[in-house]
């Protein structure tokens, strides 16, 4: 095994968390500073978000798909034009429309990385070597929450365009840590064979993509709750900074659970992990939705590592499990398609019109039946799943 490969894979996750969080962690802030209305705000994020369903699966497909483009080359590629990206935003006088179109593509690139990174740790783990996918997630985790209160702090004392610097800075963190990590490229990702096309895999793989849609739905309610959570804090009496401290604990949950999942695999079928995810949802979302009190607030957020924690490792791992091997990235692109793409355009959107039209209360109501529909899909699923591998054996 390279030496000190999980350490390097985890720092990989840490400075790509860091300039996550400089994108997706303050977008209302940065726009707003350049002069757009909460309006032009919403719809960037909703375009934003609709758009990476499309634009991730053919930037990762190119990787399976173009001869000599390996992970780590798009990875240089793609935030070499954020770096770019960045630098036209915060010196050039740009017309609002035109700072919407830079915004939505600086987002795109930014979450094509996601499924690279990830696809990274599952060559690896094909070719034999042992790295601890969770445990990298979950220092990611750390890595946002930390850098999202850091961030916080620089912007009320200098001004937004740091987080143009604080991108550049992790992007050369990020580099460092990556050519210092080994190779392990065609066998898993499937380099120069045929993929298959997004209907075909969708038809090819029914049981992986009704989990996917099934953990959408309570995505969608966790991203709505998310991205409306100060509004729903302050309802109950809290503040801004009570908001802060929830979120950082929130994110610093998710790491135990996540480095949890690979000693978890040994004893607990993956689906049967899923299936815990899965109710841990419900029970963190319908704590927040109807919380009295920001105590009890904060217990269902501290459920955060229970829900979406164990969800993002293991779901990651039964790709590895339950696809063909030259099908690994495809599958892992579609867990961002379905949950950052399609889940957090409905969340947002939904959730937004919801609460402008019928008020907080009625987004609370639609948060809580979309996540019980999930639980309910997956649920469902798994007892099927089981009976038919009940029947298989006898």
């Amino acid at each position: 095994m390279p030496k000190h490969l999980q350490l390097k894979y985890s720092l990989l996750h840490i400075f790509f968390w860091l300039s996550y969080c400089c994108v997706y962690g303050y977008i209302a802030v940065f726009l707003r500073y350049r002069g757009m209305s909460n309006t032009m705000i919403g719809l960037t994020s909703g375009i934003n978000c609709a758009m990476t369903i499309v634009t991730t699966p053919f930037f990762t497909g190119l990787v399976g798909k173009t001869k000599g483009l390996t992970i780590k080359k798009m990875i240089v590629i793609s935030y070499s034009l954020m770096i770019a990206l960045w630098a036209a935003m915060i010196w050039l006088p740009f017309p609002q429309a035109v700072l919407m179109l830079l915004f939505i593509a600086l987002g795109n690139l930014m979450g094509v990385n996601v499924p690279l990174l990830t696809t990274i740790c599952m060559n690896y783990l094909t070719d034999g070597l042992s790295v601890n996918f969770g445990l990298a997630r979950g220092l990611g985790s750390v890595s946002y929450a930390t850098t999202a209160v850091v961030l916080g702090l620089l912007i009320e004392r200098i001004d937004p365009t740091v987080l143009a610097f604080m991108h550049a800075g992790s992007t050369v963190l990020l580099f460092l840590t990556l050519f210092s990590m080994p190779d392990a490229e065609a066998k898993a990702t499937g380099a120069g064979q045929e993929q298959l096309s997004m209907p075909a895999f969708v038809k090819h793989y029914k049981v992986y993509m009704i989990t996917l849609f099934a953990f959408t739905l309570s995505f969608a309610a966790a991203t709505s709750l998310g991205t409306y959570l100060i509004n729903i804090v302050e309802s109950l009496g809290g503040t801004t900074s009570m908001y802060g401290i929830g979120v950082f604990c929130m994110a610093a949950s998710e790491l135990p659970f996540m480095a949890l999942v690979p000693v978890l695999k040994r004893r607990i079928p993956t689906m049967h992990i899923l299936l815990f995810a899965s109710l841990a949802y419900v029970a963190r979302n319908i704590i927040i939705c109807m919380a009295p009190s920001p105590g009890v607030l904060f217990f269902g957020m501290a459920l955060q590592g229970l829900s979406y924690g164990i969800f993002t490792a293991s779901i990651t791992y039964y790709v590895h499990e339950a696809l063909a091997l030259e099908h690994g990235m495809q599958g892992q692109t579609m867990i961002a398609v379905m949950t950052t793409g399609l889940g957090s355009t409905i969340g947002n959107l939904a959730g937004g019109m919801i609460q402008d039209t019928l008020g907080l209360p009625a987004m609370l109501r639609f948060c809580e039946v979309l996540t019980i529909a999930g639980a309910l899909l997956f649920t469902i699923l798994a007892i099927t799943q089981r009976k038919g591998t009940t029947k298989r054996k006898a």
